[in-house]
Order: structure tokens, then C-alpha cells, then sequence
């Protein structure tokens, strides 16, 4: 849901038929369709009927209106969009510190987790609509954490790298092979002291 209703809303669009799922019911079994006049009365019309044992069920049907006056009354889409600019604020910053972090962007609103991408190699954040600038702050130092941890790790493997390098080039016995592992030394050497 974040800062919009339905997907359609930043197209200025109106469907003919609108779908609505889980976060209608925040929880509650309910699922709803929302249709024009029109297309209701072709239904009619023809004599069309749909009937399921869910069809119309007041519990359901109070709990999604409740649903929706708390969305409003507590304005939780100007909250979501605020935090999320706020969090992408604050990734951006961490951005700058991590070289591990490539791109920082948010869909609208801006907690699940999940790793997506073709190599598992995208962090998707979708933290809850209540979530707020303090619930941002202990996740980005979290992850700055994180990060910092694997980044010193990926400092301790290219030492270790070079160590290993060092002890094949003086064992070897051809001079060309050492001369290419004693390059790398030089280079695992100058990117740790870069790092440093």
C-alpha cells in the first residue's frame, strides 16, 4: 500500500475494475473488487450472479472499513512517505561509507527482508507503514555494522590472499610463475594499505 491505495494512482487512471487483497483487511480474511456502475449493471443485465461462502460477510466488511478510517484518521501514508525519505536519506549516507552498498533506491513509501536480483545480490527492505525514524535508525546502524564487519573480513581475505601468494611464488620453480604472484602480493599489498 505505502503512499497510494492502488498501483493505478500515480498513472491518474480510473479502471473499470480494481482488485483488492490483503492489506484491506490488515490480517482479516477479505478480499474485495471495485467496478463502475456500469460494469455492475452489465452483470446484472445478463443475470449474472456470483455467490461464495465469503460473499458479503459484515465481520470482514467492518474490519476493512476499519481498516481504511485508520489509514486516514492517523494519515499513514503522509507517515510512510516521510520515513521513507528518511530512510533513503539515510542509506544514501550510508552508501558513502560502504562501497559494498552500489545504488539506494526506494519504490514510492520507501519490516521484510528479502534478497532479490538475478545473483541474490539486491537487500529489498519493506518495512511496515508504522514504522518510524527511530525503527530507521537502529536498521542503519545495524547495517552499518554489517557491513563494516564484512568489509574488514574482505580486507582480512586479501591478506590472507597475499599470504598465500607469497609462500606459492617461493616454492616455485619457474620464475615467470613467481614473478605473476609476487604482482598480485604487490597489488593485495597496496589495496590493503589503501583500505587501511
Amino acid at each position: 500500500m505505502g503512499i497510494l491505495y492502488c498501483g493505478c494512482d500515480p498513472l491518474h487512471i480510473c479502471p473499470d475494475i480494481v482488485t483488492l487483497g490483503k492489506p484491506i483487511g490488515n490480517g482479516h480474511p477479505i478480499a474485495m473488487v471495485v467496478t463502475t456502475k456500469e460494469v455492475a449493471s452489465r452483470f446484472e443485465a445478463q443475470g449474472a450472479e456470483y455467490f461464495n461462502t465469503y460473499g458479503g460477510n459484515p465481520v470482514s466488511v467492518a474490519v476493512a472499513s476499519a481498516v481504511l478510517d485508520v489509514i486516514e484518521n492517523e494519515k499513514l501514508q503522509q507517515h510512510a512517505k516521510e520515513v521513507g525519505n528518511y530512510l533513503l536519506a539515510s542509506l544514501r549516507e550510508l552508501q558513502q561509507r560502504h562501497p559494498l552498498i552500489g545504488d539506494v533506491r526506494l519504490k514510492q513509501s520507501g519490516v521484510l527482508l528479502s534478497t532479490e536480483g538475478k545473483y541474490g545480490n539486491v537487500l529489498k527492505f519493506k518495512p511496515p507503514m508504522v514504522f518510524n525514524h527511530d525503527n530507521v535508525d537502529t536498521v542503519v546502524s545495524k547495517l552499518d555494522t554489517l557491513l563494516t564487519k564484512i568489509e574488514d573480513e574482505c580486507v582480512d581475505l586479501r591478506y590472507n590472499f597475499a599470504n598465500v601468494a607469497r609462500s606459492l611464488a617461493s616454492s616455485a620453480e619457474s620464475l615467470s610463475t613467481a614473478s605473476s604472484f609476487d604482482s598480485l602480493e604487490e597489488s593485495s599489498e597496496e589495496d590493503l594499505s589503501s583500505s587501511s
